[in-house]
């Protein structure tokens, strides 16, 4: 496994059980990315931003490849005021398609985690237990300002 890509799961595995950090805005920074940017705020527990951006970008990675859409429609649609959940449904997939991508990339992560000794078997555990609590606010959440 490519270890950008298990730091990606961790982290984002990491960011759900924290919280999902404030995406306040889906505005595009210019880098070409294939992902909505974010904005620097964090979840109140997070102690390494870089962790929480890559983390969403992440989850918002696996939202475009389970719609197969582009991130510009993605950005669009989240600017009109639209769930990740009802965006799916929207374009030909599931809010309950892409809970499950995201408990399975992110199981795998936390495992690999374990495995590495990266995380300890009880933080693993938690993470674990909170996971798809975690993964129904992402989903759910409103993303632009109020």
């Amino acid at each position: 496994m490519d270890i950008k890509k298990l730091i990606a799961g961790a982290a984002l595995a990491t960011t759900l059980v924290v919280g999902v950090g404030g995406v306040a805005s889906a505005a595009d920074t210019g880098t070409g990315s294939s992902a909505p940017a974010a904005t620097a705020t964090q979840g109140a527990g997070s102690q390494h931003p870089g962790v929480a951006h890559r983390a969403r970008r992440a989850a918002f990675k696996t939202v475009l490849d389970q719609t197969h859409t582009t991130a510009a429609d993605l950005k669009t649609a989240l600017k009109g005021g639209q769930t990740v959940a009802q965006y799916a449904d929207a374009h030909g997939s599931s809010a309950s398609a892409i809970h499950d991508a995201l408990v399975t990339k992110f199981n795998a992560a936390i495992d690999q985690g374990v495995a590495n000794g990266k995380l300890t078997q009880t933080r693993a555990d938690t993470m674990k237990q909170n996971l798809s609590s975690r993964i129904d606010a992402f989903l759910n959440r409103t993303w632009v300002k109020a």
